[in-house]
């Protein structure tokens, strides 16, 4: 019907808004705002276009994408029903987890066999965060190795990381309880936060965080995280 969609804004012919396909024609666009069903009518069951333009004649340019226009618009067919959203990578539309899983994975750079299960200890953004890392879209990830004090302050070996992968796994090969090893798992993947945020604080504002300034946040944010998750209340940090 068309009562919900924007003419231009939105994507509803094409791949993209058609502000993007055709910028000449949009510029010349008297009301830019314009809702769909505003832009055209049926006339013996024909669908006909009513254009708003500044000017009366187009130059050469703009007649080539107004012809390209309305051959795509030739394609579209508007029915009497309700606006919806649909979600396109999904054959009847509608969208669900499992599917924008499925399109994740289809376009994710990492080897199928390589899978992991998020720490619900930590928070979503934190674990999206590490999502990102191991597909090599936060590569100061590596920044990490070394960190000696994390193996400290969980009172095991030391660690030894040569990716982001291992930094995720590393928490399994330590002889440990299984709650340990998620909390072990967890304070890695708030170290990696708590190193990423100051990075990106002294590239885009200048400002400077010492070592021991982000150690604390470390051991604050981990610990608050941790015992808001964890299922055992009397949780305490002890150095």
């Amino acid at each position: 019907m068309g009562d919900e969609i924007r003419m231009w804004w939105d994507t509803w012919a094409g791949n993209e808004p058609l502000y993007k396909i055709f910028p000449d024609l949009y510029k010349i666009e008297k009301k830019k705002r314009i809702m769909l069903k505003d832009c055209f009518c049926k006339e013996n069951g024909d669908m006909k276009w009513k254009w708003r333009w500044k000017k009366q004649r187009l130059n050469q340019k703009e007649k080539e994408e107004l012809k390209n226009l309305e051959e795509l618009l030739q394609q579209v067919n508007i029915s009497g029903e309700t606006d919806q959203w649909i979600w396109k990578p999904d054959d009847k539309g509608i969208f669900s987890v499992a599917s924008m899983k499925s399109l994740l994975v289809k376009s994710s750079k990492i080897p199928k066999s390589f899978s992991w299960k998020w720490n619900g200890w930590v928070p979503k953004k934190v674990n999206t965060f590490m999502w990102k890392a191991v597909n090599n879209n936060i590569p100061t990830m590596l920044a990490l190795k070394g960190r000696q004090f994390i193996s400290e302050w969980c009172n095991i070996s030391s660690l030894f990381a040569f990716s982001t992968k291992d930094l995720i796994n590393i928490h399994s090969q330590v002889k440990v309880s299984k709650n340990k090893r998620k909390g072990i798992q967890a304070v890695i993947f708030t170290a990696a936060w708590c190193i990423w945020n100051p990075r990106n604080e002294a590239v885009f504002q200048n400002k400077v965080i010492g070592v021991n300034k982000m150690k604390e946040n470390i051991k604050a944010l981990g610990y608050l995280w941790v015992k808001n998750r964890f299922p055992c209340s009397n949780l305490e940090w002890k150095e």
